[in-house]
């Protein structure tokens, strides 16, 4: 097989929905006058890396049409990344975030991983929660090997709509890099406090960290408002505004973790 490589590149920013499980109706931006130090850094190079386009397509962020046998819901599967569908991590075994939504079916999940090469090196298959909401892939707590410094990884995330027809899969699927910064790391190091490390995160525009920091926060303090205004700007700044305030729930759970207020599939 031809070895492919690539580098990610600076393009400019933009602040948008790219559209592309299941087509979604398009929601209102919410309105937030709370100001916050991650207000300041939040979405200013999230769009700042895109792999070349000789990596083949760019990738997906929401799910096509539904066809098949998957059924018709009122949100798209949404993969949480930024517009170009790549992002950095510090970490070995990096968190990614996915938007599932509810079906009438009790559907089934699978994850995969490649490198440049296209070698799958980690595949994992989920029951979905029976709850629509934002669930997590954490490669540290299911064992992955770990993310080679420099190396450049393809995810693929797909809803099986037909066990025996995966052509009829619904899928997102996008790139994620490994980096070495002793800068950030140091930063990070020094940090006093898990605010003060997402903020590292932003200011450093590393997507997947800063937005498994934020998760994290939120596990452990449901009820802030501010952790929650500061949730809702992150991702309206990367235009994912329509699933600012989906519940984060685990697969095994419908167990709310971190949403208050929240009414039965719809988003406000």
């Amino acid at each position: 097989m031809t070895r492919k490589t690539f580098t990610l590149s600076l393009v400019p920013i933009t602040i948008g929905l790219s559209l592309g499980l299941f087509a979604a109706p398009g929601t209102s931006v919410p309105n937030s006058d709370r100001s916050t130090e991650l207000s300041q850094t939040v979405g200013n190079e999230w769009n700042a890396f895109s792999p070349p386009p000789d990596m083949g397509t760019p990738g997906r962020r929401e799910g096509g049409g539904t066809r098949g046998n998957c059924p018709t819901v009122d949100r798209a599967l949404t993969a949480l990344v930024p517009q170009t569908n790549a992002g950095a991590t510090l970490s070995g075994r990096p968190a990614l975030f996915f938007h599932v939504p509810a079906t009438s079916e009790q559907l089934e999940f699978e994850f995969v991983l490649q490198d440049v090469e296209y070698n799958t090196v980690y595949t994992k298959t989920l029951t979905a929660p029976g709850q629509a909401g934002i669930v997590e892939i954490n490669l540290k707590n299911n064992a992955a090997p770990e993310l080679q410094v420099g190396q450049h990884y393809r995810w693929y995330f797909s809803a099986i709509c037909n066990p025996n027809d995966r052509s009829a899969d619904i899928h997102v699927e996008g790139w994620i890099q490994r980096i070495e910064s002793e800068k950030t790391a140091a930063k990070i190091e020094t940090a006093t406090s898990e605010s003060e490390k997402i903020e590292v995160y932003s200011e450093a525009s590393l997507w997947y960290d800063a937005l498994a920091a934020m998760v994290e926060q939120r596990r452990t303090n449901p009820d802030d408002v501010n952790l929650e205004a500061q949730w809702q700007q992150l991702l309206t700044a990367v235009g994912l505004n329509s699933i600012a305030q989906a519940p984060l729930v685990e697969w095994d759970s419908v167990q709310y973790l971190a949403v208050k207020k929240y009414m039965a599939r719809q988003y406000r």
